[in-house]
């Protein structure tokens, strides 16, 4: 009886007994970019005596983040040059034991610009030429020295291979004299498609008509992505002469 006695009352005794609480062997580590809007992830760590449970706090400069009790985190701008700290709580049946990671350091996002992936192909603008039209006025226009009979207006036309804003701008080239209220230069704009175009012009800019003499007109292409064409250029005069009537 006696050793049965003693063989119960060692098997009460082992069976009653606790377990240490849990060790830790080492500590959690951070991992992840620690940079606004990036996650963070806290291991956790190794531990002796068989922890049966983790829990997780995350702190800024050692005070508690709250709400922040996954092992996961968001970095926010609030954590900007902060340290930023997780600690580990391991349990068992015997107890519960806390360690604490090393602090990382969050900076900012730096933002870049996005690469251009947009249209970076040139609009292309040929055919630009001066043709007739209805003349206001008592002049003759000849087109790269050819004449033009008095009684006809030139108007541009030019071709696309996109839409896009054609600005026609003239320079006065050789002019032998200007009245007054005449001009001698100038620029319009117009929107063209893709394809043929044409555009009146009078022979005027503002209230002013151009003076006689020897004119350039050069056309650019600007497509909506700013992409601008190779020029265009054409020469054409004007000669006043009276009218017969």
């Amino acid at each position: 009886m006696a050793v049965g006695s003693m063989v119960i009352a060692a098997t009460a005794l082992a069976g009653g007994a606790s377990p240490p609480p849990p060790v830790n062997a080492t500590a959690p580590i951070i991992t992840g970019t620690a940079q606004v809007g990036q996650s963070l992830t806290c291991s956790d760590g190794t531990w002796t005596n068989n922890p049966t449970s983790f829990a997780y706090q995350w702190k800024r400069g050692g005070l508690t983040i709250l709400g922040a009790t996954a092992s996961g985190y968001l970095v926010t701008t609030d954590d900007i040059g902060a340290q930023i700290t997780c600690t580990v709580t391991a349990t068992n049946g015997g107890g519960a034991s806390a360690a604490t990671s090393t602090a990382v350091v969050p900076i900012a996002l730096t933002e870049t610009p996005p690469p251009a992936t947009g249209d970076t192909t040139a609009p292309t603008l040929t055919s630009f030429k001066i043709n007739r039209h209805k003349f206001p006025f008592p002049e003759i226009w000849t087109i790269n020295g050819k004449p033009i009979k008095h009684g006809a207006i030139p108007k541009y036309s030019f071709a696309l291979n996109e839409a896009a804003t054609v600005k026609i701008s003239l320079t006065a080239i050789r002019v032998p004299r200007k009245d007054f209220g005449e001009a001698v230069g100038g620029a319009t704009n117009a929107q063209g498609v893709v394809g043929p175009n044409t555009v009146r012009f009078r022979g005027k800019f503002g209230q002013k008509y151009l003076a006689r003499g020897k004119y350039q007109a050069t056309a650019v292409a600007t497509d909506d992505a700013g992409n601008i064409s190779a020029p265009v250029t054409l020469t054409f005069s004007i000669v006043r002469q009276k009218i017969r009537r």
